[in-house]
């Protein structure tokens, strides 16, 4: 078992064969806290994170999945294997403790053992994961009009697979918002300008599936459970408006509970648990169609806004670091899919820090990510990179990288195995030094090749380039080095490529052959 690190820890995990993905194997022993994919479009990243939602979704309804598959994972202090040999086989659990043999748990027990949430989070466009989480949504709303709950502590928490967007935001501000010394509210305020919370009208509306006339003379449309408990406390308070209270029939089509300051909103968070279930609370009631929620923000220039006039970046990132933010103390599972695609790049450095500085304060979860943006990448060690490669035979293997991206900067990320490109450059110009490196490592040339070695030569001075100002044997020496380097690369197989090692070690070899010739 692996000691210390998250309480939530993703170890391995294993596809045989799910969607293309073939002989998978994820190894994230190093990577606790957070994980990040990258890899070649096709090699399988965003499939590693859809698989990881159809499983625990499947776990948690205690069904099998449609594949096979083995996993791996920490769970407080326990470490969790289940595998599911084909993908007609029931799935079997096994837990095990530091210096006692592993034990099999009962199916009817499985959900203790898996994490608190699963999250998912992708910017853009549908996915195969989609229907995991719609059919955890839909099983959480009929579970919640068939057993209504008349106390108000009985307030819902989240359900166990979320997905996260955009919708979630104004209700992620207003749970969080009232704290204004909390971590996130310092960070809405340094990093996106927000001073403050000031207004919001929570819009709550006839359910659409109310039909029964003889609930019309019910409160609340008839409503069981939390709702109607927490509308008639609201009511009683007499600070947002007029509210309709309990004695009331149900004659109106809807009403708005406004609050109107931040006081406002201190008290109508008082009315809850904590902020995590307000949140669930009202992104309950959000999803059933009954609430909706306007919310406006104070900007650092004094204007207001709502949240949907943030960028995507903006949105993106107050979304995913609420989330997290709301789930402190958890022990829950993050995944995702391409998180800095609408970043700016400074963003985009800077989204592993943001991440870092919100798991730092009694956090308990894991983030495993993917990405295609090296300035996010930048800042991530190592041990917690894993590159996608597709091998010759169709496998996918995932390895950690030989070198640490850190100080190599984006440029020297993209030139690396990382990457693999071949030229930080653009087409046009690395075409020119191409064939100025083709020229210049001639020993004779014709008096149209000088004509054209001199026109190259001038052109890549006007890009910033001084090829003509070198000597020839520096000349000569680094035209040999490309060719070198040219001819490693196209001699790799699969999605291999060169690191920095194998490079160092070819410059170094010709080094030495060119200086015993005196270059």
């Amino acid at each position: 078992m692996i000691k210390g690190g998250v309480d939530v820890h993703l170890v391995e995990l294993e596809l045989p064969n799910y969607r293309g993905l073939r002989d998978f194997h994820l190894n994230l022993h190093d990577a606790r806290d957070v994980g990040v994919l990258v890899g070649r479009n096709g090699r399988g990243k965003s499939r590693v994170l859809h698989a990881l939602v159809e499983i625990f979704g499947s776990l948690r309804r205690s069904k099998k999945a449609s594949f096979s598959y083995g996993v791996k994972y920490i769970h407080g202090d326990l470490a969790v294997h289940v595998v599911q040999k084909t993908a007609g086989s029931q799935p079997t659990m096994k837990i095990s403790a530091s210096g006692r043999a592993a034990e099999q748990v009962n199916g009817a027990h499985w959900h203790h053992h898996l994490p608190d949430h699963v999250f998912g989070y992708q910017a853009s466009g549908e996915s195969v994961w989609d229907e995991e989480f719609e059919r955890h949504a839909k099983a959480d709303l009929d579970a919640a009009r068939k057993q209504g709950m008349d106390r108000l502590e009985s307030q819902p928490g989240l359900r166990s697979l979320f997905q996260c967007d955009g919708r979630h935001l104004p209700l992620i501000l207003l749970a969080l918002l009232p704290d204004w010394s909390e971590r996130f509210s310092r960070y809405t305020e340094k990093h996106v300008g927000i001073q403050g919370f000031a207004s919001a009208d929570l819009t709550v509306r006839r359910p659409p599936w109310f039909r029964n006339s003889s609930h019309a003379a019910l409160p609340y449309w008839g409503l069981q459970g939390f709702a109607p408990t927490l509308f008639d406390q609201v009511a009683s308070m007499g600070r947002f408006g007029a509210i309709p209270d309990s004695s009331i029939p149900s004659n109106y089509d809807d009403f708005r509970i406004t609050i109107a300051a931040p006081d406002d909103l201190a008290s109508f968070l008082g009315l809850f648990a904590s902020d995590a279930t307000m949140f669930a609370t009202l992104e309950r009631l959000q999803t059933a169609e009954i609430l909706t929620a306007d919310v406006r923000l104070i900007t650092s220039s004094g204007d207001q806004i709502r949240p949907q006039d943030l960028s995507a970046g903006e949105q993106q990132m107050l979304v995913v670091l609420g989330m997290l933010r709301l789930q402190r103390g958890e022990e829950s599972l993050f995944l995702l899919d391409e998180p800095a695609s609408h970043f700016h790049p400074a963003w985009s450095q800077s989204w592993y820090a943001s991440i870092r500085e919100m798991l730092e304060d009694g956090q308990r979860s894991q983030f495993i990510a993917t990405t295609h943006d090296p300035a996010l990448v930048s800042n991530v060690p190592r041990e917690q990179l894993r590159i996608l490669r597709r091998a010759n035979d169709g496998s996918t293997c995932a390895e950690m990288p030989a070198d640490d991206p850190r100080g190599r900067g984006v440029g020297g990320i993209l030139t690396s195995e990382l990457y693999g490109l071949t030229s930080q450059l653009d087409s046009y110009t690395q075409m020119l030094i191409d064939e100025q490196y083709e020229l210049a490592g001639r020993r004779k040339l014709s008096h149209d090749e000088l004509d054209r070695l001199r026109e190259l030569n001038e052109k890549l001075e006007e890009l910033g380039f001084a090829p003509s100002h070198r000597e020839k044997a520096v000349e000569l020496f680094l035209a040999e080095l490309d060719r070198r380097r040219k001819e490693l690369i196209s001699s790799a197989t699969g999605d291999s490529y060169p690191n920095s090692q194998e490079l160092a070690a070819l410059a170094a070899q010709l080094f030495d052959q060119r200086l015993t010739r005196g270059l």
